[in-house]
């Protein structure tokens, strides 16, 4: 099969359903905390400023969400639990790299920055974050621990350095 073909398998319905719940997941996620009164235990979930490293919050629990629901809506019918886990985490850490690799280039490359290019930004690495778990999702026959370990892993990261924030410019508010 030619890497650049997309498997007969793969609908582009799903696809374009499951980025467009995300990107909406999201969009109520980033004010979600605010909306909260600023609960304490909701910050471990949702961004509590404009630090690079809080938006990307917006990578990972949206997506994940989403995966998640959509394997107990219909994808539960044709594929493992530890294949769709597996598509999420490729998923969701290409979504978490590309939006902040993204954020750097066009705001130290191009000086191109604000709320709006974030927002573009998370949302093309959505859509792509999307279109390569479905291609992992229908590909990929071997299933390992790592996703579970990754997911774990930012959780806890997440929850500690919200609490926790270290000094350096990726956790400091941006916009």
């Amino acid at each position: 099969m030619n890497l650049y073909s997309v498997p007969r398998k793969v609908s582009r319905l799903p696809l374009l359903y499951t980025f467009l719940s995300a990107a909406a997941v999201a969009a109520l996620c980033y004010y979600l905390y605010e909306w909260s009164g600023n609960l304490s235990y909701i910050s471990y979930f949702f961004p509590v400023s404009e630090s690079i490293w809080e938006m990307s919050k917006l990578c990972f629990y949206p997506l994940l969400i989403v995966w998640l629901f959509s394997w107990v809506i219909w994808l539960r019918k044709e594929f493992a639990f530890s294949a769709v886990i597996q598509a999420a985490g490729v998923s969701t850490a290409f979504c978490f790299f590309f939006t902040i690799a993204g954020f750097y280039i066009l705001k130290y490359g191009l000086s191109i920055f604000g709320f709006f290019v974030n927002m573009a930004v998370l949302f093309t690495g959505m859509l792509f974050a999307q279109v390569l778990g479905f291609y992992i999702l229908h590909n990929t026959g071997k299933y390992t621990y790592w996703p579970y370990v990754y997911m774990f892993a930012m959780i806890a990261m997440f929850t500690l350095f919200t609490v926790y924030p270290p000094s350096l410019p990726m956790f400091s508010p941006q916009i």
